[in-house]
């Protein structure tokens, strides 16, 4: 499910399509690759919008909310002329450049971009209601931030970070510290 390399100097006269599939991030820094390539972009994402996990810390210390963390996919419409597709892909088909929408219709490709995001495989028993993991912005982000308002005075927090690997090493050791500050100051 790879895409081909772009050779700006072979490909950047061509009116092709480029398909990006993904979780925000990985798309979004494609628009500098829409802005110099005459290139049809469509952004097929099953999210109207994207919550930032990577300013995620800044809703637990209260400097802000995960509505401020909250970025429309429009400004990549109105800005790059990026095409949106409330859609996830289901399937792709390499042979004939054509990828599945969980819509039940299929589009065509001349070059396509993959960024799949993340997800959890949940040890057995775990309710991450109950305990939030609070890697994926959003829901999950506002439930820490309910549980550690909640934690008494000498009350404790406890913490485990996933084996490796795991996509923000640094991730986990920030989070600790920015709990960690919480506590003194609440």
């Amino acid at each position: 499910m790879d895409g081909d390399a772009i050779d700006d100097e072979k490909d950047k006269d061509l009116p092709f399509t480029k398909d990006s599939d993904g979780d925000g991030i990985d798309d979004s820094i494609d628009r500098d690759f829409v802005k110099t390539v005459a290139v049809e972009v469509t952004l097929i994402e099953p999210n109207i919008s994207y919550v930032s996990p990577i300013l995620s810390n800044l809703v637990l210390n209260n400097q802000k909310t995960t509505t401020d963390l909250t970025f429309s996919y429009q400004s990549l419409q109105q800005k790059y002329g990026v095409n949106l597709l409330n859609s996830a892909v289901t399937g792709v088909d390499k042979t004939n450049q054509t990828i599945t929408l969980a819509l039940g219709s299929s589009l065509g490709y001349d070059r396509l971009v993959m960024a799949p995001g993340i997800d959890f495989i949940y040890a057995s028993g775990h309710d991450p209601d109950l305990v939030p993991h609070a890697w994926k912005a959003g829901a999950q982000t506002n439930l820490l931030k309910a549980q550690l308002d909640a934690i008494p005075n000498g009350g404790h927090f406890v913490m485990t970070i996933p084996g490796a690997p795991y996509r923000c090493p640094p991730g986990p050791y920030e989070r600790a510290c920015v709990v960690a500050d919480y506590q003194v100051w609440h």
